[in-house]
């Protein structure tokens, strides 16, 4: 079955049905078809190159979108610009905007590298202020959504994102997903963790095999043979260094004749990071509290963890610790009463890209306990 839903047409779109009524002779299309032949264009920007998505100061509407590879019905996991997939293969196009304009309509526009944009189909905004659009695409495919105004909005437009199609029937995805400038920098002597996931157009049916390269570091791979739906580690462990420098990671998925890569450059530090000791006292407020309210995880007193510092900001410090099955990114904030919180982050290692729970302690020196918090969105240790 076709995961896309029909286009809702209750509420605001009974309003808008005269102005879309020819739009909509159009949004029957399959969205397989992503290069429609006979479909409406309009002139708005190249997505390659986005303006700022506009945004109605009155009304506070405003529509960021993001896309990410496969069929993804939450919100984690989105924030690259481009989705690199196999031909054939799914991806999820996501848009958010203020919860307060659920039910109103969005247009979704598509368009090949070299044609013009065509209206592909309506969706409404869902309660939480979220659009998902699922496609199937066989080649490079831009991605738009639009709102045509009304209830005294102003259209809108949002930014636009890119489907790149690979050349192999598989690719890899690597966290983080950032450029150097924005990515953590890694700490000389200690490590770095890179997560791969695997997108196939196959069926799924076959692992591939995962190596690395990082010319003077040492690489270690977790899950050296990856299939879908599993999580694989790639641990990079720079060389210890007098001066801020750079690395070259290569992390290669290799099937039967076929290979594909993913490259990665990270900035290189000095320094040691905060003490393990140090460390270990914030985890030590949370694992008995795990262990009681949360047996599920399998966090027991028997549990053993090993450590790494992570990217810290200057009043927040980040420790990275791993047992066999989680990872926990702790971070706390270096300040005085009431402000002194301190948070961690698991994320089962070798089934999510992502955390997928998250606990804070408010205030250290109230003794404050544990609370569930939402995790974040992205990797970001």
């Amino acid at each position: 079955m076709n995961p896309v839903s029909a286009p809702a047409t209750s509420g605001s779109g009974r309003r808008l049905a005269g102005t879309l009524a020819m739009m909509l002779a159009v949004s029957v299309l399959l969205v397989s078809e992503v290069t429609p032949a006979a479909a409406r264009s309009v002139p708005v920007d190249d997505p390659t190159e986005p303006p700022t998505p506009p945004r109605n100061t009155t009304t506070e509407m405003y529509l960021d979108d993001q896309i990410a590879p496969g069929i993804d019905r939450g919100t984690s996991g989105f924030g690259t610009a481009t989705a690199i997939v196999p031909s054939g293969y799914w991806v999820t196009y996501l848009v958010r905007t203020d919860p307060v304009h659920a039910g109103k309509i969005l247009i979704i526009w598509t368009r090949p590298r070299d044609g013009a944009w065509t209206l592909l189909t309506t969706r409404a905004i869902a309660e939480d202020g979220t659009v998902h659009f699922y496609a199937r695409v066989q080649q490079w495919t831009a991605f738009r959504a639009t709102y045509p105004g009304g209830d005294g909005i102003q259209p809108l437009a949002a930014r636009g994102k890119i489907a790149w199609v690979a050349s192999t029937p598989f690719t890899i995805e690597v966290f983080p997903a950032e450029r150097p400038a924005e990515g953590r920098p890694a700490v000389g002597g200690q490590r770095y963790i890179f997560l791969v996931r695997l997108h196939d157009s196959s069926g799924c049916l076959r692992f591939v095999r995962l190596s690395a390269t990082a010319p003077g570091a040492s690489v270690f791979i977790e899950r050296r043979w990856l299939e879908c739906g599993g999580v694989a580690e790639v641990t990079v462990v720079p060389p210890s260094v007098d001066e801020e420098t750079t690395l070259r990671v290569v992390i290669y998925a290799t099937r039967a004749s076929v290979t594909t890569a993913v490259v990665r450059t990270i900035l290189v530090r000095p320094g040691e990071g905060p003490e393990a000791a140090q460390a270990m006292r914030y985890l030590r407020l949370f694992l008995p509290w795990l262990t009681a309210k949360h047996p599920e995880l399998g966090i027991t007193r028997a549990t053993v963890w090993s450590g790494t510092p992570v990217r810290n900001l200057l009043v927040v410090t980040h420790y990275m610790f791993i047992s066999d099955e989680w990872e926990i990114v702790l971070s706390w904030h270096n300040m005085i009463p009431p402000y002194d919180w301190t948070r961690i982050e698991l994320r089962h290692r070798w089934t999510e890209a992502w955390p997928s729970r998250a606990f804070e302690i408010s205030s250290v020196a109230a003794h404050d306990s544990p609370h569930q918090i939402a995790p974040p969105e992205v990797v970001t240790r």
